[in-house]
């Protein structure tokens, strides 16, 4: 369950740091990541750093047990379903109790590691963390009022 926090009560400022780059030593995207959290932290004492390392521990890839237990009640879920929502929420709460986010993010053949991709497909949620659409009927475009009345074109006849 999404837990939510009291507006009127005054918490602890929160940074969730995430790393996703395969390399340890020599990683210029954890350098900066953590040179950010160091300072975050210098600036917040009495804050909580939420640290995840989305290489040394890699969130599942999205498959469709995890997929389908966000469209299927508590109660109906299979035991597979269930533990794949039990993440989906703890990743879910880590972001949303997060004030800050800093994301370390390194480049591998053009793009972000698989990874991040993992952990972003699980955390985007619709009534989690995005909100549900209504339903609407698709729209018809509007009338083109400025529109001019085509040009008929005559056929030429040979002479």
């Amino acid at each position: 369950m999404i837990e939510t926090q009291n507006p009127t009560k005054r918490v602890m400022p929160t940074l969730l740091h995430l790393d996703s780059s395969m390399r340890h030593e020599g990683s210029r995207s954890r350098a900066l990541s953590a040179h950010f959290a160091a300072a975050w932290q210098q600036a917040n004492p009495d804050g909580t750093v939420v640290y995840r390392d989305l290489a040394a521990d890699p969130i599942p890839h999205l498959d469709l047990t995890a997929f389908s237990a966000n469209f299927v009640a508590d109660d109906d879920r299979t035991p597979p379903q269930r533990e794949a929502r039990k993440l989906t929420e703890t990743l879910a709460n880590e972001l949303l109790r997060a004030d800050e986010i800093v994301i370390g993010i390194p480049l591998y053949n053009f793009g972000p590691p698989s990874t991040l991709k993992a952990w972003f497909d699980r955390i985007v949620v619709q009534g989690l963390t995005v909100k549900r659409r209504r339903r609407r009927p698709p729209r018809r475009p509007p009338p083109d009022v400025h529109r001019r009345p085509r040009r008929r074109l005559r056929a030429r006849h040979a002479p």
